[in-house]
């Protein structure tokens, strides 16, 4: 239910791990890397709880053992007229190869705010660059030293 609600930290803390998934990353419409913000897409497991549908801080860990600061966005796009809910995170540090066919492991952090429809690209791009700021601020804080001595 916390997770359906996006109160993921709280969800986080009774499951006593973070909720997330591993998969496989796909071919998506391209449009994060026409904005500058190229993302990750993967097929959420079926059998997984559905998030609510919005922008959240993520942790992604990929093959080689790299970590990155995720900003992941569950939802169907409404500003780009999408109707199936899909998950895709854009790593704002990551500047390496591309990951098609690789696996990736997206945990969420933080609920940064609800899916909303953007009136252009434009406004759609500074509201991303907004989110990629407080993504790097919550995973700093949740990932800090204190934090994991609690």
């Amino acid at each position: 239910k916390l997770i359906a609600e996006g109160e993921i930290e709280r969800a986080n803390e009774m499951l006593g791990s973070r909720f997330g998934f591993k998969a496989e990353i796909t071919h998506g419409m391209r449009l994060g890397r026409e904005l500058g913000t190229p993302t990750l897409n993967q097929q959420m497991h079926p059998d997984l709880v559905m998030p609510r549908f919005g922008v959240y801080a993520s942790i992604v860990t990929l093959e080689n053992g790299g970590q990155y600061c995720g900003v992941t966005n569950i939802g169907i796009k409404p500003t780009v007229g999408g109707t199936k809910p899909l998950w895709e995170t854009w790593m704002p540090e990551y500047r390496g190869a591309e990951l098609y066919g690789e696996q990736a492991d997206v945990r969420l952090l933080t609920f940064i705010r609800p899916e909303k429809k953007f009136d252009s690209l434009t406004l759609l791009r500074e509201e991303i660059m907004r989110n990629a700021r407080q993504a790097q601020e919550d995973y700093a804080r949740v990932n800090s030293f204190k934090n994991l001595i609690k």
